[in-house]
């Protein structure tokens, strides 16, 4: 299916918005996993590269019904378009949500990581107590047998 045979297509034109769209949402999320993970430079490195081949390959499979893979200027700016409109209505507000998210999960994280230490402090303090109690026993009987 070619949506490019009669010149420049409304068709095209939305569908290659559509795939801006999709990029600057796949580049949302990467962010929110970057602040969440409180990523380095290498992560970010990682993360970077994966994105970048998650948007040649939307870039290309939009290409391909559109105009038989060849890239036009004109997709490259309707996906730009696209990615600008995410940005500047629902990326804002998605930058803010990734923050609040990422700070309680975080805060989350660490209250759970204190009960599960004080949990973990509980239960070995106990099954210490145990051992101790178990091994005093089998020296008392020791020295009981051997005077």
């Amino acid at each position: 299916m070619n949506l490019f045979r009669e010149g420049f297509s409304a068709q095209a034109f939305l569908l290659c918005v559509a795939a801006g769209v999709w990029i600057a949402f796949l580049y949302d999320c990467f962010r929110f996993f970057r602040i969440l993970l409180h990523a380095g430079r290498r992560t970010v490195f990682v993360m970077d590269l994966c994105f970048c081949l998650l948007a040649a390959t939307t870039l290309f499979l939009v290409a391909l019904p559109v105009s038989f893979g060849r890239i036009r200027f004109f997709q490259l700016a309707s996906e730009g378009i696209g990615a600008l409109l995410y940005a500047w209505i629902p990326g804002v507000f998605t930058g803010k949500l990734a923050k609040l998210l990422a700070g309680w999960i975080q805060k989350l994280a660490k209250v759970l990581g204190e009960k599960k230490r004080i949990v973990s402090k509980k239960l070995s303090d106990g099954f210490r107590r145990l051992f101790v109690r178990v091994f005093k026993r089998k020296e008392k009987k020791k020295k009981i047998v051997k005077s």
